[in-house]
């Protein structure tokens, strides 16, 4: 009984979260936001704020401390831009620009966990693998996914912030 409530729970937390991803454009395929993104090409480095910036929108991060790149990608609607960073806690933080090329981050290694958490005014989805866990979520700027040791609690990982 009690699995067929989480998964009732996540069917529930999912469709929402497709909704208003579908619900940022009229047409699923085109930007958010009319947002026409050109390629600006590669990026790497260690400072947060530099490629927060080159990346266009605000990120989520647990440390400051971590190295990361910002990157370009075809998608059916046109350019996405992916930001990655590798923090010292052991966390993954992806994003994508814009929200609705969110299937960008998706991995294969994920199941639902039947689990939601609330960041912000975001719902989070938390999918789980054998190795690492992931939390899915977005806003009209764009669509993130913050991967972590499968080991460790959610809130061992300290509180999650977004740059400026």
């Amino acid at each position: 009984m009690k699995r067929l409530f989480s998964f009732l729970f996540l069917i529930i937390g999912m469709t929402v979260f497709s909704l208003f991803l579908l619900s940022v454009s009229k047409d699923p395929l085109s930007p958010a936001k009319n947002e026409k993104i050109a390629h600006a090409g590669y990026e790497s480095g260690q400072d947060l704020s530099r490629l927060a910036l080159r990346f266009g929108a605000s990120v989520p991060y647990y440390s400051t401390f971590g190295s990361g790149q910002v990157t370009d990608s075809e998608y059916p609607g046109g350019v996405a831009r992916i930001f990655t960073w590798f923090d010292s806690s052991g966390c993954t933080v992806k994003a994508v620009r814009p929200a609705n090329a969110a299937a960008l981050l998706r991995e294969d290694a994920f199941s639902p966990a039947g689990k939601c958490y609330l960041i912000g005014d975001m719902t989070a989805a938390v999918f789980e693998g054998e190795l690492k866990n992931a939390l899915y979520f977005g806003n009209t700027d764009a669509a993130y996914a913050v991967i972590y040791d499968a080991a460790r609690s959610l809130e061992s990982l300290g509180v999650l912030q977004f740059t400026d």
